[in-house]
């Protein structure tokens, strides 16, 4: 099973699930240690990924491919930040 997200279609990983486990070497380093996969709604078809520090910078849209076998999904999504600091946090889902 791999699952990636992205900056909009381009190749700027935001995070990256694969073989099991994460891979962070992948990550924008802008991203680094700043988001994470709920590997529990997995298990019930359905995708979320937090971003911890929601930077203004995180603005814009967000793709995220889900595959698993021949079973291949994504989705592209548009992330308005209103605003910033380090208690904020981001959880979005693909289903």
């Amino acid at each position: 099973m791999q699952i990636s997200w992205s900056r909009s279609l381009s190749s700027q990983i935001v995070h990256l699930y694969k073989d099991g486990s994460d891979q962070p070497r992948e990550v924008m380093e802008e991203y680094s240690g700043r988001t994470k996969l709920v590997r529990d709604a997995i298990s019930k078809g359905i995708v979320v990924l937090r971003i911890f520090n929601i930077q203004t910078s995180d603005d814009g849209q967000y793709y995220c491919g889900f595959q698993h076998g021949s079973f291949y999904n994504d989705t592209l999504i548009e992330l308005k930040v209103a605003g910033n600091g380090p208690g904020s946090a981001l959880e979005t889902s693909l289903e």
